[in-house]
C-alpha cells in the first residue's frame, strides 16, 4: 500500500489537532478549578463543627452506597 504525502500530512495534522483539543480542554479545566478556588476563598464561609460532623456521618453512607453500586454495576 502506497502512502502519498497528502495522506501523511493529513494524518499528522489530525494528530496535532487532537493534541491541541486535549490541551484546550485541560486549560479550560485548570481555569475552572482556579476560578472555583478563588471564589470559594473569597465568598465561602467556614462551616460550624456541628454541621461538619453531620455531613461527615452522611458522607460515609453515600460513599459506601456508591462503592456497592459500582461493584454491582461491574458484575452486570
Amino acid at each position: 500500500m502506497e502512502v502519498n504525502s497528502f495522506q501523511l500530512v493529513l494524518t499528522l495534522l489530525v494528530g496535532t489537532i487532537n493534541i491541541m483539543v486535549l490541551l484546550i480542554i485541560l486549560l479550560c479545566i485548570f481555569a475552572a478549578v482556579a476560578l472555583m478556588v478563588v471564589l470559594g476563598e473569597r465568598f465561602g464561609k467556614p462551616m460550624e463543627a456541628e454541621q461538619q460532623q453531620k455531613y461527615s456521618k452522611i458522607l460515609w453512607v453515600v460513599v459506601f452506597i456508591a462503592i456497592i453500586a459500582g461493584i454491582i454495576r461491574q458484575m452486570l
